[in-house]
């Protein structure tokens, strides 16, 4: 009597499963890592029953092996994930960027250094750090090897280091999400030590440290290096001895095309192209000429040619008439951002304000707040006694999710429907700062000071630190902006007073003492 194949899989693995249905088809382990988007490595892997396949790639294989979600393959797998998600971190705040083209070069390269099961000479630092230019795609390369390599690892964990509050914010949540004891602990210090106990105990985990501006924040967190591996992203180009570098520098013009026709949807990998004229290719070769490679620049214009639906040729001669303006350098350094960054916001920026006042409401308030985890409260809540379009987003929210809709079609905001926040790219945040007049400018900082006043809690009251947290940052930012020239304001006097006293009930008194300060000497201006 023979063999069934439910009766088959019961006698085998997985990966053997996996090695038959492969072997089957006549396919090599290249053959089916580059169809599933994965590398030979990860196949091997899964087929020596080292690791199993995230949910992400068993769908992938059961799209690729053409076996359907009630095989053998599909549920063995998925049991064996579910037995091991237990004994599995994943702390990535961000999702898989579907558009992500090229960089593997850099991506062989992190993974042959940064490999969990690798054994590092012991004077080889495990610290390993993607630098270069702001928009030049060092986050992306670090979420794509996170996800991409995911099965290597025990634990992937994913802190945010732009600013020393943001790197607060976040090792408070990676606290949680380990479940320490120290959790809702006040101080910022015993929560990182707890963090690298945590990881001196473990092994096989990755670390990501996203937008260090001082590499001093990582001193703590080396003595644990040698369990697992540490990847930081960095502007910073001098990094002395502390971290093996890599440069990441522009796509080249194979990727940069690849990429600017996937963004547009001219092209999309595994279906047929859509037919391109002479003209048309040539058109898209000069735009990725004009645009150097850098990803910020090219996902705009992708997003631009989408949305208008208008043609690489029509585009390209747009860019040249306004080229004075799309190379306008605003004062940043020879290696500052390019001018053509500008432009393609600009005119993404025309586009906006013709079809969506409040989003074009939203986005320049947005410019005077922290860059990432905007809470959608201040919308939402913070602008009950302001005038419309703002106040409609009190009484009518679902017209924030029309807003964000608009802005996401050029990728201005980015949103997280879990945290329900928002993020903003650097470069929009400064192309919008330095594009506003100096009136609206000024309004808009009243107004974003006053929404994060009146939604900012008693921090006296511990239960309200959650919420403290996702406002601290913004009120950090915008009462930044307010200082130099805002010298007597009720508003910006309060806000002050609530985050000193937050800083206060979490033991930070150096700055709690500076914002009590500014507090103390505006209410005295005030007074006058």
């Amino acid at each position: 009597m023979g063999v069934s194949e439910e009766q088959q899989f019961r006698q085998v693995s997985f990966g053997e499963y996996l090695a038959q249905i492969r072997t089957r088809l006549t396919l090599s382990q290249e053959a089916l890592a580059e169809a599933i988007g994965t590398t030979s490595q990860s196949i091997s892997r899964w087929e020596r029953n080292k690791a199993i396949p995230r949910q992400y790639y068993l769908n992938r294989l059961a799209e690729v092996l053409q076996i359907s979600p009630e095989n053998p393959l599909t549920a063995k797998g998925e049991h064996h994930l579910s037995e091991s998600c237990s004994a599995s971190l994943w702390h990535v705040p961000h999702m898989r960027n579907a558009f992500f083209t090229g960089r593997e070069s850099i991506l062989d390269q992190l993974h042959e250094r940064l490999h969990a099961h690798s054994q590092p000479d012991q004077g080889q630092s495990q610290l390993h750090m993607l630098s270069g230019l702001g928009g030049i795609g060092k986050t992306q390369i670090a979420l794509e090897y996170a996800y991409r390599y995911s099965s290597e690892y025990r634990a992937v964990l994913w802190i945010s280091a732009e600013t020393d509050e943001a790197l607060f914010c976040s090792c408070l949540s990676t606290a949680e999400v380990l479940n320490l004891p120290e959790k809702n602990g006040p101080d910022q210090h015993k929560i990182i030590r707890a963090i690298t106990r945590w990881l001196r105990g473990q092994r096989d985990w990755l670390l990501i440290f996203d937008g260090v501006e001082d590499l001093t924040c990582l001193s703590p967190f080396l003595s644990s290096i040698h369990q697992g591996s540490l990847l930081v992203t960095s502007r910073l180009q001098a990094i002395g001895t502390a971290a093996q570098q890599i440069l990441v520098e522009s796509m080249s013009a194979e990727e940069s095309l690849t990429f600017l026709l996937q963004r547009s949807k001219l092209f999309q990998p595994g279906r047929p192209s859509k037919f391109l004229s002479t003209a048309e290719v040539s058109a898209a070769h000069k735009i990725v000429e004009a645009m150097d490679g850098l990803p910020l620049a090219l996902d705009q214009a992708g997003t631009y040619i989408e949305e208008t639906q208008c043609t690489l040729s029509d585009y390209l001669q747009w860019y040249k008439q306004q080229r004075l303006k799309f190379l306008k350098h605003r004062g940043y350094s020879s290696q500052g951002h390019p001018a053509s960054v500008e432009a393609t916001l600009s005119l993404s920026f025309q586009q906006i304000e013709q079809k969506n006042v409040v989003a074009t409401e939203v986005l320049q308030l947005c410019a005077f707040l922290a860059l990432n985890a905007i809470p959608e409260e201040i919308f939402t809540l913070g602008f009950v006694h302001c005038s419309k379009p703002l106040q409609i987003l009190v009484t009518s929210p679902w017209l924030l999710d029309e807003a964000i809709a608009e802005l996401r079609t050029h990728s201005l905001i980015h949103r997280d429907p879990r945290t329900k926040t928002l993020s903003m790219h650097k470069l929009v945040q400064a192309v919008l700062q330095d594009t506003l007049p100096e009136q609206k400018r000024e309004e808009r900082i009243r107004q974003v000071i006053t929404a994060v006043q009146r939604i900012f809690p008693d921090a006296k009251n511990h239960a309200t630190w959650k919420e403290c947290e996702r406002l601290v940052p913004h009120a950090l930012q915008c009462t930044k902006y307010a200082m130099p020239w805002m010298q007597s304001n009720k508003e910006l006097e309060t806000l002050l007073f609530k985050t000193g006293l937050y800083f206060t009930e979490r033991s930070k008194y150096q700055e709690a003492e500076l914002l009590s300060k500014q507090a103390v000497e505006m209410r005295k201006q005030m007074l006058d």
